[in-house]
């Protein structure tokens, strides 16, 4: 598990960003949940932050049902409901979340959805600050053409556990 500065795994009670049994589907309880948890994050001292969850993560797996739930739609915008209560407005249709199906993520639990703000979640990191390819290129006289390599030096670290939470099944 990625580790905090603080030793800590980044996902984890301790940093009150872990939501177990709030994965899978999203419906507005499961995932009002975990955009409550992250509105009500504290920093390392105590003090209270403003969290705004703009980012929705999720394996490929989850794309479908996801992308049913937040663009259902009835006239006059998105709603979700049941036969008793069919007009029940959803409060997170539509773009209320900028969303991210990524086939990575299903490597490690189909059923698992993250959240992240817009701010102060990832840092990527430049080695000597060079944020351009390094290009590379040799003649290649066995095939009359030349030979390219092109590689970057980066690295990424997770900046803040409050601006993730993550949703297990």
């Amino acid at each position: 598990a990625l580790k905090m500065g603080d030793g800590k795994p980044l996902f984890g009670s301790a940093h009150h960003n872990l939501f177990t049994g709030k994965g899978g589907a999203p419906t507005v309880e499961n995932l009002g949940a975990v955009v409550t948890g992250m509105e009500l994050q504290q920093d390392s001292f105590g003090r209270v932050v403003t969290i705004q969850p703009r980012f929705f993560i999720a394996p490929i797996a989850l794309k479908t049902t996801c992308e049913s739930f937040f663009n259902t739609q009835i006239t006059g915008g998105p709603v979700v409901g049941t036969q008793a209560q069919p007009l029940v407005h959803n409060p997170y249709g539509g773009e209320f979340f900028r969303r991210i199906y990524d086939r990575r993520l299903d490597l490690d639990a189909a059923t698992t959805w993250y959240l992240a703000a817009a701010r102060s979640t990832v840092k990527v990191f430049f080695l000597g600050g060079v944020q351009a390819p390094y290009i590379e290129s040799r003649d290649n006289f066995d095939t009359d053409g030349f030979e390219t390599k092109v590689r970057m030096d980066v690295g990424a670290k997770a900046l803040r556990w409050i601006t993730l939470a993550k949703a297990t099944a």
